[in-house]
């Protein structure tokens, strides 16, 4: 320094600063000179030389290069002080100032860390700095990497344990800076936006908080550049030099969250980006706006309506990665913002039907979670979507979608009983549905849908973790609001799980047989493997894994613990135990572990034992003999309905597992449900002591003879054939008390009496299960009774018109006619129960039951029967046919003309009647006891006009075939009767039954054509797979080179069977692709009782017997429905007697030669009006010449004592 400078400076109160003094002289004289200098408030002219010479010292480079930080940061606290005496004019010229700045940024790094001890100066520097806003000269020095470094520095510095006077400083300088500057670099806007983009976002959460602050306070500052940025980047593109130009958007979400208004002219921009042709620009604008309109506090969908709808329109964008991004936001919009729902919601409809599996599967997962988090914000149309769902065609939907509804059923009804804020019990019967639509799912074809049934059932619709109480009330709320549907599928559910219990059960005791051939033993072991794997997930894989287990079960642990996981007398948690302990046995490691663990979740007996059954026997007694008094009516009528389900659940696990109903309290508690007023608890109760009644203790038993015996010839007439069998099961000599109760019976064979129907219903079940005790008096009961007492004769005088109503309800039938369906039935099981002569009393019995199907159930034929009446007596008698076909002794007694009438009941014209029919025909061929020529009966069933049964009645159809099928691959001994089970075999019958169907003509292509699409409908599920064509072919060529055996000698009635055989040929070759056209190499096998061979020296016949312009093209139908179908029924001049009538399926759509075809039936009809216009022939003259006809008959002897006595 020079000697001048010493000079002025000598005048300031501390030494003299130059280069030569030590560092801690240094440091020492720099600490007093920034303390006289923060004393100084004013510059006075006296120090202003010397201070303006110190100022120039401090610039020195020996100051701002020196080694010592505390040099370096004192010399900054002095120059910062002399900014402030000489502002607004500071002492340094414009490349000075770039060096003091510089030094100013550097030594601001001292705030990191508040315990250190440069923290005070540096505080004390940064205060100097806020206060002269000392950085604002940067803006005319046009240094912006000075400014950029300081914007640095702050936000490098910032952190958590900075106080808040310290960040409000650095708020000033920074915020200033942006006040007083015009322009701004690029650079000093990426300082502050890197801090809201990743990874310092997640960093440093003071410095994004920092940074937010920042922003709030200088929004109105800072919008401009934003604007600029933003626009560059969205429009023209121009942001690659910036280091954030690569997080745009998540930028904007972010500035968009701290302050709305800083993007207010940035919106626009984003309407435009998307409607963009580039897909992954409208995907990240649209997840950008997604999350912009989610949050709970968002007003951005009612500040811009247009941007709004612009994003509503991405759900139905052509890229499903955008549709899935709006979906997946859209519970937010359900949620937070029910003004907004609506919209969404029709959205999410169309998405809940998209084409692509990954938006339908996002579909499901939002709705669920939104219905999870909020019940009411979710509006019921979606809950519709969403368990239509569970019929996709994509397993992995299906099981998304069930499991969903499952866990959020589980979730609001254990909210609901822990009385849990938010859910209330309207939400809870909002949600009452589910269970219905998850059992729904168990009428699935496929075993991954019914295996997710029932872990839907054990985890979340009826919880395991529950205690046995809890559980059972649960089990008993969740089965009382089933349907029937429901109820059905967990009754089946209930019987699945309960067969495969004991088919692993009999697995296991096979190993336990020493004394069996172990040729047997192999056998028996695979069989039962077989039907096993069957249940599960890719049975050929479990097939191996179940033989890999057999191996296994060498292990007496093993083995014990697979025994005890089954038993039923065993507790559930010791259940859960066992099972747990075989599975380690077996080992995590081992490939069958899944397989095993599967098995045992389907089989193991864990949802109910002895204590749950005991728990809900009392329940039921205490809801229905013990109500509450402080109930309501409604409350209580609610109870007693619950109870009345919760009884038939129990007659349900009577049946299946009757061991876990060995309790005395048990049966004291059924013994008071027994006594109780309402018929259908104690019908219900009667088959739980009747599945029981082995485990019941003789000497109790005796306190319900009194009962029974009162039930069977006095209670309500749908009580008596339960009363018999609970007779039978219960007591172990069951005949003596029989008897008497029989001979009481006797006493009430009268029509008069006020039991007859209880009486008749008691004789059934006697008649077929105890016919020793029948027998005795038969003749009184079927000849003197039932047949010349009660069937042929009709008590009601008054005549019934055409247009009386088909059916009724039960109530309404008359007393006549309930009598006579139970006569009706009484006949038929008569015959099922006799030993002996069979064909001596059949025969007079099916002419019978033939006789009311042939006069549409009025045997007298004089109209004084109702037509709803009539229907019930059809109904009898074909079901009661179906019945005795089952049976081997009677199905070759029926004739073929009998069976072409019985089959005509699937065509009956009421839908009661047909329903009915096929009920029973399915039950029959269900079990295999039917012939398989009843199979055949479906191809009537082509002409049904109610889609849903059409459907119905061509599942069963599907499912009959495929039973018979498997019947062949899995018992050896099918295959050598393959005539009598194989279902291809009944395309023979079929051919026949529709050949001699009263309405059948090969000239009339309105004919043709119903019969065409009734072919198709029967040969469809049997051509499954184009693999059995030959077979088929072959079969109908063999049909063509035979007569009808039924009239052999009539030309007409072979060309019909012709004329079938041509037109089921024309429907393989149309409808079928992929035909492997090769000669079936074996030999078709024909029923001798339908096709006799022609002569030998006939010719071979190849003729067609279709009319030459016929086309054999079935009906084109799309899947599930009738396309444009009508209704139309065949006029009575085409039928024979009866009024059943053939519903036909008329396309609306035009075909070719349709105009002809309609001409020809308009002048059929205009025929039929000129026949019924004769004179001489009105409604009286037609009725006296049907009186005239049925004397006919009856001279024929059918009701001849000679008919049924057999001489």
């Amino acid at each position: 320094m020079s000697r001048s400078g010493a000079s002025r400076c000598s005048v300031l109160p501390f030494q003299q600063i130059n280069s030569k003094i030590s560092s801690e002289e240094l440091v020492k004289r720099l600490r007093a000179c920034s303390k006289f200098l923060a004393e100084t408030e004013d510059l006075e002219d006296s120090i202003a030389t010397p201070l303006a010479s110190l100022s120039a010292v401090l610039v020195e480079p020996f100051i701002q290069h020196h080694k010592t930080r505390d040099v370096r940061l004192l010399a900054a606290c002095c120059m910062a002080e002399l900014f402030r005496l000489f502002y607004p004019d500071p002492p340094y010229d414009e490349d000075q100032l770039k060096v003091v700045f510089s030094l100013f940024v550097t030594q601001l790094q001292g705030l990191e860390k508040p315990g250190a001890p440069a923290f005070r100066s540096s505080f004390h520097l940064l205060e100097c700095l806020a206060t002269t806003k000392a950085f604002n000269l940067c803006l005319s020095l046009d240094s912006q990497e000075l400014l950029a470094d300081l914007f640095k520095m702050m936000f490098a510095i910032v952190n958590d344990q900075q106080s808040s006077k310290v960040k409000m400083y650095m708020m000033d300088i920074m915020s200033s800076v942006f006040q007083e500057g015009e322009s701004l670099s690029q650079e000093i806007l990426d300082t502050i936006l890197t801090n809201f983009v990743e990874p310092t976002k997640s960093n440093s959460k003071a410095v994004y908080n920092f940074a937010a602050d920042f922003v709030r306070k200088t929004s109105q500052y800072l919008e401009p550049y934003i604007q600029l940025f933003f626009n560059n980047a969205l429009v023209v593109g121009r942001s690659a030099e910036s280091e954030v130009a690569d997080h745009i958007y998540d930028l904007i979400l972010e500035l968009h969250a701290i302050d709305s208004s800083i993007l207010l002219s940035v919106m626009p921009q984003l309407e435009f980006k998307l409607k963009s042709t580039d897909t992954e620009e409208r995907l990240e604008v649209t997840r950008l706006l997604a999350k912009m309109f989610s949050p709970r506090e968002s007003r951005l969908a009612s500040e811009h309506k247009s941007l709004w709808t612009c994003f509503l329109a991405r759900f139905t964008d052509i890229s499903p990665s955008v549709r899935v991004e709006c979906i997946r936001y859209s519970k937010y919009f359900l949620v937070y913002h029910p003004h907004l729902a609506t919209e969404v919601a029709h959205h999410l409809h169309e998405r809940f039907h998209d084409k692509d599996e990954k938006v339908r599967m996002e579909s499901v997962k939002v709705v669920s979670e939104a219905a999870a988090d909020s019940p009411k914000a979710v509006p019921q149309s979606l809950m519709t979507d969403l368990q239509e769902r569970m019929r996709d065609k994509s397993w992995s939907i299906r099981k998304e979608a069930m499991t969903n509804l499952a866990r959020l059923y589980r979730q609001i009804m254990s909210s609901s009983t822990s009385s849990e804020v938010g859910v209330s019990r309207l939400d809870a019967d909002r949600m009452a549905w589910i269970p219905n639509k998850i059992l729904h799912s168990y009428y699935q074809n496929s075993r991954e849908d019914r295996l997710c049934v029932e872990r839907c059932l054990l985890s979340c619709l009826v919880p395991l973790s529950l205690p046995s109480e809890d559980r059972m009330q649960r089990l008993s709320h969740f089965f009382s609001r089933l349907d029937e549907n429901a109820s059905r599928a967990f009754e089946e559910l209930l019987r699945t799980r309960e067969q495969l219990r004991c088919h692993f059960s009999e697995l296991i005791e096979i190993y336990q047989k020493e004394d069996m051939i172990e040729e047997r033993k192999k056998e028996m072991k695979m069989t039962k493997i077989i039907q096993l794997a069957r249940q599960l997930p890719d049975p050929m894989r479990c097939q191996t894994h179940l033989r890999e287990l057999s191996v296994m079960l060498d292990d007496d642990r093993l083995k014990q613990h697979l025994l005890d996981a089954l038993q039923l007398t065993t507790t559930c948690d010791d259940v859960i135990k066992s099972k747990g302990a075989a599975l380690s046995k077996i080992g995590t490691k081992h490939g069958i572990v899944e397989t095993v663990k599967t098995l045992l979740d389907r089989c193991c007996p864990m949802l109910i034992d002895c204590k749950c059954v005991s728990v809900l026997v009392e329940e039921c007694v205490g809801q229905l003999c013990e109500p509450s008094l402080s109930q309501s009516a409604a409350e209580e009528r609610q109870e007693a309905t619950r109870a009345k389900k919760t009884v038939h659940l129990l007659k349900i696990l009577a049946e299946l597992t009757p061991a876990q109903f060995a309790s005395p309290e048990v049966f004291q508690n059924l013994l008071s449900l027994l006594r109780h007023d309402d018929s259908e608890i104690v019908g219900d109760t009667l088959q739980i002591l009747t599945y029981t009644g082995a485990n019941i203790d003789q000497t109790t038993a005796g306190c319900l003879q009194p009962l029974l015996t009162k039930l069977a010839h006095s209670g309500p007439p749908q009580l008596a054939r339960h009363t018999i069998r609970c007779i039978a099961a219960v007591f172990s000599e069951p005949t003596p008390i029989l008897h008497r109760v029989f001979k009481c019976l006797l006493t009430a064979m009268d029509y008069e009496h006020p039991h007859l129907l209880t009486t008749l219903s008691s004789m059934e079940e006697l008649a077929e299960t105890f016919p020793v005790v029948f027998q005795s008096s038969h003749k009184k009961v079927i000849k003197e009774f039932v047949v010349k007492k009660l069937l042929v004769v009709d008590r009601a005088k008054e005549e019934y018109s055409e247009g009386d109503p088909e059916w009724c309800s039960d109530d309404e039938v008359s007393y006549e006619t309930q009598a006579k369906v139970l006569g009706l039935r009484l006949l038929v099981s008569w015959l099922v129960g006799l030993e002996t002569d069979f064909e001596h009393f059949a025969s007079p019995v099916l002419r019978l039951l033939d006789m009311v199907l042939a006069h549409d159930g009025d045997l007298q034929g004089d109209d004084h029967i109702s037509a709803h009446d009539r229907s019930r007596l059809r109904l009898a008698a074909s079901c009661g046919l179906l019945k005795l076909a089952q049976s081997s002794h009677y199905h070759e007694l029926i004739s073929q003309t009998q069976f072409q009438r019985l089959a005509l009941s699937i065509q009956d014209t009421c839908d009661e009647v047909r329903d009915g029919f096929v009920s029973s025909l399915h039950q029959g061929l269900r079990s295999l006891k039917l012939p398989l020529a009843y199979l055949s009966v479906f191809a009537l069933a082509g002409v049904e006009p109610r889609l849903d049964t059409r459907l119905r009645l061509r599942q069963i159809l599907a499912n009959n075939v495929e039973r018979r099928r498997e019947c062949v691959k899995q018992h050896s001994k099918a295959k050598e009767n393959l005539q009598a089970i194989l279902p291809e075999y009944a395309v023979s019958h079929a051919i026949y039954l529709i050949s001699h169907h009263p309405q059948f003509s090969r000239t009339n292509p309105l004919s043709l054509d119903t019969f065409r699409d009734c072919l198709w409908f029967f040969l469809e599920p049997l051509t499954k797979g184009n693999d059995n064509y030959s077979f088929l072919r072959k079969l109908l060529e063999t049909i063509k080179q035979t007569v009808d055996t039924q009239d052999p000698d009539a030309p007409e009635a072979s060309k019909n069977i012709y004329a079938v055989c041509d037109l089921a040929m024309g429907v393989l070759t149309t409808k079928l692709t992929n035909i492997k056209l090769g000669e079936f190499p074996g030999k078709v096998l024909l029923p001798s009782k339908l096709f006799k061979p022609r002569p030998k020296d006939a010719p071979t016949n190849t003729a067609c017997y279709l009319p030459p312009d016929y086309n054999c093209t079935p009906t084109k139908k799309l899947k599930g429905e009738n396309v444009n179908a009508s209704v139309s029924v065949t006029p009575k001049s085409l039928q024979k007697k009866g009024r059943r009538v053939l519903v036909k399926l008329v396309e609306r759509r035009p075909r070719p030669n349709q105009r002809a075809q309609r001409h020809l039936l308009k002048q059929e009809e205009g025929e039929r009006k000129l026949c019924r216009r004769k004179p001489g022939k009105g409604v009286e003259g037609r009725k006296a010449e049907g009186r005239k006809m049925w004397a006919r008959e009856r001279k024929k002897t059918w009701l001849t004592v000679e008919f049924w006595t057999g001489r």
